[in-house]
């Protein structure tokens, strides 16, 4: 309870008396304070006759705001909205493009209304990093004052703000590392405003659906996605999916419903869920081919639809059909006036992976090579642009080992056992690449880790061995997503250490 009214003596002390009042335990009441504004704007009215004697003040009396002048007022409905710990002052520099051409706060006195605000000890200040912080009791008062039509428009000018300052990308951008500095400080709030449109669904139910909401929540849940967060990322996707259903789909939202559903398809390979990958990038290529030949111009949201279906027909062991699907893939990307060798990069990797899974091992080697080459011509060795890299040199490390796997059956033992060294050199590049551009803890990292440890195994690197297998279970923890994966080096850990006598 104390931290959830953030250590705030007043409101300690008023909801110690509505506890008493009312009989409940301490764990029925902070079950109710979690159920979010309604609940608290329920309590905010409960008046203490002790209290007000002792204290001379309740939460909905202690802070005068309407002492605030108009402007201040409306950055402190603004900033209630947002995270509490980390508001970057840079949000309101920033001018929100708006519909109706109103003003989304009062820019050109936003100084002056935080000096207000200082005064008033409604909010602090870091002068160095120029962010602000308030109470979260405080914002939750100021939220209870709110009427929906205030709370709407309010909300309304906080994702406008949020609009202008987020890092929206193309979708051949995508998983560049470097827009997730920017994203990470941003997403703060997004995510704060997804629990408040979840908590006041009732009022967003009385107003028209606004696809500015629908764009930051699918990039949100994009960003997510990117940083290995698919689980995560879903809520917010499908929520930016429901607002385009609830609208009337015109062509200026086929893009963005486009991108919804190709993130939803990504998402859903990430946490191998393979009815939904099929589901989304079906409804993807249907949507993108109907576009097609009404404009009679493929674009690069079909090219992406071609080889997003070639992952949900990989997913359901459909090769040939994924085959065909990332061939399509890379030649319209080919006929694009916009086209650059990079976009190139996943349809390659998959189409790559893809023949290594059918036995095509020379085609598979080809087309990763390819691939590889054309990305270090663009960005050199072991770049740290995006994971696309690793993707192709997990691939390359993947049909290497299965070719020396195929020569040592052969017989030709010593090609099997440069061709495995081969593997051994690219699939630890992979893993080091993983780590530069996704970090120590992507599910992509897991994978290397465990293909890693089979080469520290063929080795006799024990100990190497087992801290790869063990790092890559912790990666993938307890997640049901990741089961299989589980289980494979589970497998291979127990069969390992049974080898070195520890199968107990």
């Amino acid at each position: 309870m104390t931290r959830l009214l953030g250590g705030l003596p007043l409101a300690l002390v008023q909801m110690a008396g509505i506890i008493n009042r009312r009989q409940m335990s301490l764990k029925e009441f902070v079950e109710d304070l979690r159920r979010g504004d309604t609940k608290y704007r329920e309590l905010h009215h409960l008046n203490n006759p002790v209290q007000k004697l002792r204290y001379r003040n309740t939460l909905s009396t202690a802070w005068q705001f309407q002492d605030l002048s108009p402007n201040a007022t409306e950055v402190l409905k603004i900033i209630s909205l947002l995270n509490p710990d980390r508001i970057q002052e840079r949000i309101f520099a920033e001018k929100p493009s708006d519909n109706d051409n109103q003003k989304s706060y009062p820019n050109d006195s936003f100084q002056d209304s935080r000096t207000e605000l200082l005064r008033s000890s409604i909010i602090q200040r870091n002068k160095l990093t120029k962010e602000i912080r308030i109470h979260r009791v405080i914002q939750s008062e100021v939220r209870a004052r709110m009427e929906p039509e205030d709370f709407h428009a309010t909300f309304t000018k906080v994702m406008n703000l949020l609009s202008s300052v987020w890092p929206f990308a193309d979708l051949d951008k995508w998983h560049v590392v470097s827009r997730w500095k920017l994203c990470e400080e941003i997403f703060l709030h997004i995510e704060r405003c997804y629990e408040m449109y979840i908590d006041h669904a009732s009022t967003f139910s009385q107003f028209d659906a606004n696809m500015a909401f629908a764009k930051l929540f699918n990039g949100g849940g994009s960003y997510l996605h990117e940083r290995g967060l698919s689980h995560q990322g879903k809520p917010y996707l499908e929520l930016a999916l429901t607002l385009c259903e609830s609208a009337k789909i015109g062509t200026e939202l086929q893009p963005l419903l486009s991108d919804i559903h190709f993130t939803l398809s990504a998402a859903a390979n990430e946490t191998n869920d393979g009815p939904s990958c099929f589901k989304h990038s079906a409804a993807l290529l249907d949507m993108r081919e109907k576009i097609c030949r009404q404009t009679g111009k493929p674009d690069k949201r079909l090219a992406a639809a071609h080889n997003q279906m070639g992952i949900a027909n990989m997913m359901i062991q459909r090769y040939a059909l994924a085959t065909d699907h990332f061939n399509q893939s890379i030649k319209l990307h080919e006929c694009l006036n916009e086209f650059q060798a990079d976009m190139l990069a996943f349809p390659m990797a998959n189409l790559g992976w893809t023949l290594w899974v059918q036995g095509q091992l020379n085609d598979a080697e080809r087309v990763l090579k390819t691939a590889l080459e054309r990305r270090e011509a663009l960005f050199g060795k072991m770049d740290k642009i995006s994971y696309k890299t690793g993707r192709i040199l997990h691939g390359l490390g993947n049909v290497k080992a299965s070719k020396g796997e195929l020569s040592s059956a052969e017989g030709d033992v010593e090609a099997g056992n440069s061709l495995m060294e081969e593997s051994w050199l690219l699939h630890r590049a992979a893993l080091l690449q993983f780590e530069s551009t996704l970090g120590n803890y992507h599910h992509r990292v897991g994978d290397a880790c465990h293909r890693v440890a089979l080469h520290h195994i063929r080795r006799g690197e024990d100990d190497l061995a087992q801290y790869n297998l063990d790092r890559a279970l912790s990666i993938w923890g307890d997640q049901p997503w990741y089961k299989n994966q589980v289980a494979r080096t589970s497998f291979r850990k127990g069969k390992h250490l049974e080898s070195l006598g520890k199968g107990d």
